[in-house]
């Protein structure tokens, strides 16, 4: 097999993704083993899956603003912190879904319940305070990936 992008070279690692063969030099380039094709296209899904999560969280935003469903004693407008709730339902099942991505959880079928309202409590806390940081890091990915997307050959 050789090396998909130089065809007069013997291939060394097989990029995981597509099977193509890859030399010494495509290898080693980039610390990655995926081809230059592969890595385009993983760039293209992390902006996409960033910018995602970003329209979400504006969306979600706006939403709660206008709904505005959190009471208010002194007649206050509540309207941003309902807003803010919604991103951080969201915010704090983005950071649970990365850090917990392959665990299964098994529970029976009388507590299940118990289980999806703890689940939204733990998204509603942890998201409350991760917001500010998870939606900045998503902006910092975006022009991160941007930024790296133009210069890969």
């Amino acid at each position: 097999m050789n090396c998909k992008n130089h065809p007069e070279r013997p291939a060394v690692s097989v990029c995981p993704e597509c099977g193509h063969g890859l030399c010494t030099e495509c290898s080693n380039s980039r610390g990655s083993l995926l081809c230059a094709d592969c890595r385009k296209t993983k760039k293209a899904e992390n902006i996409a899956s960033s910018i995602g999560y970003l329209v979400v969280f504006a969306v979600l935003f706006f939403v709660g603003y206008k709904l505005d469903f959190l009471p208010s004693k002194s007649g206050g407008d509540q309207s941003f912190l309902s807003g803010y709730i919604l991103v951080a339902l969201v915010t704090g099942w983005q950071v649970f879904n990365s850090l917990l991505r392959n665990t299964v959880f098994v529970f029976s079928a009388d507590t299940a319940w118990l289980y999806m309202l703890l689940k939204l409590i733990v998204y509603i806390v942890t998201g409350f305070f991760l917001a500010p940081v998870v939606i900045a890091w998503n902006i910092v990915k975006v022009f991160y990936h941007s930024l790296t997307y133009t210069s890969i050959r």
